[in-house]
């Protein structure tokens, strides 16, 4: 299993529309990756390891694939093409992780969507 991870910075002055994103990019990179996606998380970032202290983090969603091939052949042309448009607007960064992870990004979060995919 690979996780693929998309982090949106918590930067001063951010702005982020949790509904929309829930509503609307989610469904559409759910559109765009078809069944290479396993599932789809997001959570939303609510304080640093201090409580009461600034996340780095304003939300991160993970996609799960069965392989990093997998994640690469899903729908790749329209995936960069749409992608491309998105991340070039809030410049988000990506990591990719193999296996499970026990790693808590080093904020406090709360889960917002998690949805398997059938």
């Amino acid at each position: 299993m690979v996780k693929v991870s998309v982090l949106y910075p918590n930067r001063e002055g951010t702005k982020f529309d949790m509904a929309y994103y829930l509503n609307h990019h989610i469904p559409m990179v759910r559109q765009l990756l078809g069944s290479a996606l396993k599932g789809v998380s997001v959570e939303q970032g609510i304080s640093a390891e201090e409580p009461g202290s600034t996340a780095p983090y304003v939300t991160t969603c993970h996609l799960l694939f069965d392989s990093v091939q997998a994640y690469q052949t899903s729908s790749a042309h329209t995936r960069r093409r749409s992608w491309k448009t998105s991340l070039s607007t809030r410049n988000p960064s990506l990591s990719f992780r193999s296996g499970k992870s026990s790693s808590s990004h080093g904020y406090n979060r709360r889960m917002v969507s998690e949805a398997p995919m059938c």
